[in-house]
């Protein structure tokens, strides 16, 4: 058994093959028949998403002897069967070696850094996909405890406003109790004040009425005292009247063909008394001018002074007698 890999013959040429490629230069793989349908694709792309490839460039920098592959019972395996397949190739990794051209091997650099950009981008994506799953869980604990802040804060506001709207109604019957007390204070006081006034009124009228009736009978005392003293003047007077001489008669008539005097209302009373000293104006000195005018006017014409006398009443004896004594006893 020698230590170099042993080359098998194709089973079937592959459709997928690129026109650079060498046809004589075959890998070992694509030696076994396994039942492909025509697509030898699957064959050659099969083992790159294997870990049996991931130490192909260390495997051809330092080569290794292999045992001659198993017995060719290998070949019967299904290429419809993925997990068999696996299987077997992860046997096979550590008893043979691929021998891979230049494109197989630029294929497989390729499919690993596909496969290794392709993780990248999955892992970026689970961490893109945590990030945002934790983002979304952080938001929703930032959320429930808003929530529930908000929910304390109401219940708290909740408790403050039924505290104040409390405090507040107790504070308006408390008002109100007072301003009640207050007005029942003002009403009893005017009730009383009231009360007082009437009966301070009442007393006024009865000691008004009471003056007045005092006053009344004072009036009255007084009236009939006045009385009293007019009647008693009155009888006096009456008394003494007879013994009084009878006034001086006023005018003179005949009555029965004699002068005889009586009382005459419409005619001045006799003097009872007169003063004996005749009575003489102030003297008054005129001015000047009304005395030249006065010397013009005496020396015009002399001036005649007329003595004042007393003449005595003209006797005169009336036509008919009976008028003056009737109209005499009208007068009286």
């Amino acid at each position: 058994m020698s230590g170099t890999p042993t080359r098998h013959v194709p089973c079937q040429k592959s459709s997928s093959t690129p026109c650079g490629a060498p046809e004589g230069r075959q890998s070992g793989v694509r030696g076994c028949d396994l039942d492909s349908t025509g697509d030898s694709t699957y064959s050659l792309l099969s083992p790159i998403y294997h870990d049996s490839f991931e130490s192909a460039s260390e495997d051809q920098e330092e080569p290794r002897p292999q045992p001659d592959p198993p017995p060719s019972h290998s070949c019967d395996i299904k290429p419809s069967d993925g997990y068999r397949l696996r299987l077997f190739l992860k046997k096979k990794r550590s008893t043979r070696k691929f021998d891979l051209t230049a494109w197989e091997e630029w294929i497989v650099r390729k499919a690993r850094e596909e496969r290794t950009e392709m993780q990248k981008r999955a892992l970026k994506e689970m961490a893109l996909k945590e990030e945002k799953m934790e983002k979304e869980k952080d938001l929703e604990r930032k959320k429930i405890a808003a929530e529930e802040k908000l929910r304390d804060w109401l219940q708290v506001k909740k408790q403050q406003e039924k505290l104040e709207n409390e405090m507040k109604r107790s504070k308006e019957l408390e008002e109100m109790e007072s301003k009640e007390q207050k007005r029942r204070e003002t009403e009893e006081k005017a009730q009383q004040q009231y009360k007082e006034w009437l009966k301070k009124k009442k007393q006024e009228e009865m000691e008004k009425k009471q003056k007045e009736k005092e006053e009344a009978s004072k009036r009255e005392a007084e009236l009939k005292e006045r009385r009293r003293k007019a009647e008693e003047k009155f009888q006096e007077w009456l008394k003494s009247a007879k013994d009084k001489p009878r006034p001086v008669s006023n005018s003179f008539a005949y009555s029965n063909g004699k002068l005889t005097g009586y009382y005459d209302g419409t005619s001045y009373p006799a003097p009872s008394f007169y003063n004996p000293i005749p009575w003489k104006p102030i003297h008054n000195p005129p001015p000047e001018d009304s005395l030249k005018k006065n010397s013009i006017r005496k020396n015009k014409k002399p001036s005649s002074s007329a003595l004042y006398r007393q003449t005595p009443a003209v006797s005169c004896k009336p036509k008919d007698s009976l008028t003056v004594g009737s109209s005499q006893k009208h007068r009286r």
